[in-house]
């Protein structure tokens, strides 16, 4: 397995197969011998799998498969594999390689272009041999932006609790609101929770006219005809729950994406062996990248609610 493997999460066909060879090419004779397939997350020391393989006839030919189980399977990301061959009590390791599991959806990876679609703006369609490396470039470029400009342009299918320590008696400003399902305070600095507001009555929330075209709504005002309001500087004294996020993700957030990508991408096929530091590094390009800021204008939160 010298190549990058792929499969897509919960997919069990194909089994995964290999034939196990010495370093100047003869087949491993399995006559004798065991073997295991093993598995675990890159950076991760916990084995995801570590189960008997099947040696496939004739053992001398050294042929080995794995048939996958339901939870070998089930979650996105990059893992080492390997196999584990026994013979008269002793180990050998061979084969290593790695494998990506893929989520087809956009949320599996939360990068805010498709690994396709990017692929199509390179003419790399139909090509499968640097979609690792596409991928960790998207990933990160996704991250940057959202480090950077402090909101995610992507929202969860349930509600998240969400806490904040309000700084005016009449409005917060909270993380971009999709859907809120509930507002709480508390009144008396404990942890009850027990005032609970009603939209329309008590708060409304704002831009007024946001979420018609898939902009999210990021601050909370108190009406002067309701009872309630939010107590200063009270630590961790509003609850909200609802979705947060952006419902859809705009244009120009994944125009964004895509120059950092290609910013990432070339980095990485230039760095000694494809390694690249990401800690910042493609912060660092989408904050000072004219071309970024540009697509990224409508959406920096630095700019007050209408």
């Amino acid at each position: 397995m010298s190549e990058a493997l792929l499969w897509f999460v919960g997919n069990r066909n194909p089994s995964i197969t290999e034939n196990l060879v010495y370093a100047d090419g003869t087949p491993v004779d399995l006559s004798a011998s065991t073997v295991k397939f093993k598995m675990r997350g890159v950076g991760v020391d916990t084995l995801k799998v570590d189960a008997a393989a099947v040696i496939v006839a004739p053992p001398t030919a050294g042929n080995v498969r794995y048939d996958w189980a339901a939870l070998d399977v089930d979650t996105e990301g990059y893992y080492l594999v390997w196999w584990e061959v026994t013979t008269t009590g002793k180990t050998q390791d061979l084969a290593e390689a790695l494998i990506e599991f893929r989520a087809h959806s956009e949320a599996g990876t939360q990068s805010y272009v498709e690994l396709e679609e990017f692929k199509s703006s390179l003419e790399l369609t139909g090509t499968t041999y640097g979609d690792a490396d596409i991928q960790r470039a998207l990933v990160a470029a996704s991250r940057s932006l959202e480090r950077t400009f402090g909101s995610r342009w992507y929202t969860t299918t349930s509600n998240e609790v969400r806490y904040y320590t309000p700084d005016d008696s009449c409005f917060l400003y909270s993380d971009e609101i999709v859907a809120l399902t509930e507002l709480a305070t508390d009144d008396s600095g404990g942890t009850s929770f027990a005032t609970l507001w009603t939209l329309n009555t008590d708060y409304v929330l704002e831009p007024l006219n946001a979420n018609l075209d898939g902009e999210p709504w990021r601050k909370i005002t108190a009406l002067p005809t309701s009872s309630n309001y939010f107590r200063p500087y009270y630590p961790r004294s509003v609850r909200l729950t609802g979705r947060f996020g952006w419902s859809t993700t705009p244009s120009g957030v994944q125009q964004a994406t895509e120059i950092i990508a290609s910013q990432v991408l070339k980095r990485i096929r230039e760095a000694p062996f494809g390694i690249v530091n990401f800690g910042g590094e493609a912060l660092r390009l989408s904050r000072y990248d004219s071309d970024v800021e540009r697509a990224m204008a409508p959406y920096n939160r630095s700019v007050g609610v209408a």
